[in-house]
C-alpha cells in the first residue's frame, strides 16, 4: 500500500478505509446549499476538494454538476471515492496530496471539508 500523507495517523484512514466509509456521516445537506450560494457554484465551476476520503461530500458537489478535481493522498480512500463516483463524468479523483498536486488550471472554489488542518500555514496559503 502507498500512502503519501505524512504519518501514521494520517494513513490509519487509508488502512480502515472501508470501516471509516462504513461509519463516517454525511455533512447536513444545509451546508451544500450554503456553499452552492455563496461560492456561487454552478455548472460551469471548477473546484478543487482537498482531502476527499471516499467522496461523501463529493458525491453531493457532483450532483450540482461543477467540475470537481477530488484530492485524496490515500489509496484505499481514492479507489472507494472512485467507486461511489464511477457514473459522474464531471469528477476526477486524484490520488495525491494538495501540496504535491501539480497542476495549470485556475479553480473558482477550493475545498476541505474535514482536512484543512493536515496542511501547514505555508501549505494552506499563497500570495500571488
Amino acid at each position: 500500500m502507498q500512502f503519501r500523507g505524512k504519518n501514521i495517523f494520517q494513513s490509519s484512514f487509508d488502512i480502515y478505509a472501508s470501516e471509516y466509509q462504513s461509519v463516517r456521516p454525511s455533512y447536513p445537506i444545509k451546508l451544500y446549499c450554503d456553499l452552492q450560494a455563496v461560492c456561487r457554484i454552478s455548472k460551469s465551476s471548477k473546484m478543487v476538494e482537498i482531502g476527499a476520503g471516499t467522496g461523501i461530500a463529493t458525491e453531493k458537489l457532483a450532483k450540482i454538476g461543477a467540475n470537481i478535481v477530488a484530492l485524496e493522498p490515500g489509496e484505499n480512500l481514492a479507489k472507494i471515492a472512485k467507486q461511489r463516483l464511477d457514473g459522474y463524468k464531471n469528477v476526477s479523483i486524484v490520488c495525491d496530496t494538495f501540496e504535491n498536486y501539480q497542476h495549470t488550471e485556475k479553480f473558482d472554489v477550493a475545498l476541505a471539508f474535514t482536512s484543512f488542518h493536515w496542511l501547514t500555514d505555508e501549505q494552506k496559503f499563497e500570495n500571488k
